[in-house]
């Protein structure tokens, strides 16, 4: 692979004579992959089958998971019946255009996870805007965020949300927070009978300081979930581990 994308004209070989090396030689078992950059995932995806015994693997982490992601981290999915970790941060607030944003949720669906039967952990992360302005596109991202959970096998016992906020100075920053579709997170938990733990961490990337203190912030957000849910939340303020 390296010979034909870095140095194509000093080795005149096709792609898919190294494809058939790759598939003739002892391919490693990868256990856990990390995907940070966008365009460098974009490449790898479609052809690390090819190099690497993928069904082994039990942990990926994708850090800018986008529309143009998905269906590659789908067919990864089909292809990984090992799969105990999942992390999907997708990508930042992309735009204020409400009519944008519904047109790129539409396109965020794992119907792979249905063939991960080992599936423990799954690990979410959004951006939102706290501006009252925006609360209804917010929804459309937090809606997108969650998606992923529908798909998801009951084998499910660790979830966490990971909601990285940006406001101006002087923008009640609790309040957007509320509105979001806490109820829909709570609907979707209440299928995942094995759940034990349930994580959100809230972080800013603004210098302003919360307007409400973090235990009441804590305490509000808490009684959106129910009882049984409520018992296994804890809510930090902070980036994810």
């Amino acid at each position: 692979m390296y010979r034909t994308l870095h140095n194509p004209h000093r080795f005149n070989m096709p792609v898919s004579y190294d494809l058939h090396l790759a598939a003739d030689s002892v391919r490693p078992a990868v256990r856990s992959l990390t995907l940070v950059r966008f365009d460098l995932a974009q490449r790898l995806l479609p052809v690390l089958p090819a190099f690497v015994r993928i069904d082994a693997l039990e942990a990926l982490r994708v850090s800018h998971f986008t529309g143009g992601l998905v269906a590659m981290v789908d067919a990864l999915l089909c292809q990984t019946p090992n799969m105990r970790e999942l992390t999907l941060l997708f990508h930042r607030f992309a735009s204020a255009n409400l009519s944008y944003a519904v047109a790129q949720s539409e396109k965020y669906h794992l119907p792979g996870l249905t063939r991960c039967p080992h599936l423990e952990s799954l690990a979410l992360g959004v951006e939102i805007h706290l501006d009252y302005d925006l609360i209804e596109i917010n929804q459309v991202y937090w809606r997108r965020c969650l998606e992923p959970l529908s798909s998801a096998p009951s084998t499910l016992c660790r979830v966490s949300v990971s909601i990285q906020t940006w406001a101006v100075t002087g923008t009640n920053y609790f309040e957007p927070l509320a509105e979001l579709d806490w109820e829909l997170l709570d609907s979707v938990l209440s299928h995942f009978t094995h759940l034990t733990t349930i994580k959100v961490y809230i972080s800013s990337r603004n210098i302003g300081r919360w307007i409400l203190a973090e235990d009441e912030m804590r305490s509000r957000l808490a009684e959106k979930l129910s009882a049984r849910n409520r018992s296994m939340l804890h809510i930090a303020f902070g980036d994810a581990p």
